[in-house]
């Protein structure tokens, strides 16, 4: 039972050693596939647009609300 459990020990360290490199490769794949699609993904061809009030607009605002 013992030597069960030894050989047990080391192939539990050994898939979390490979467990642990699968990861960090992982990691590399996704940081370099996300700089590559950031780079494609052009800018928004959409314009905010802000609005613009004249004091001729705040004024007739005001009349209509006191009659």
């Amino acid at each position: 039972m013992q030597a069960q459990l030894a050989e047990i020990n080391e192939a539990k360290i050994k898939l979390g050693e490979r467990l642990e490199r699968s990861q960090s490769f992982i990691k590399g794949f996704h940081r370099k596939l996300s700089d590559i699609l950031q780079e494609e993904i052009p800018e928004s061809p959409v314009i905010v647009m802000k609005p613009v009030f004249k004091e001729e607009n705040i004024e007739q605002f005001t009349d209509s609300a006191i009659q």
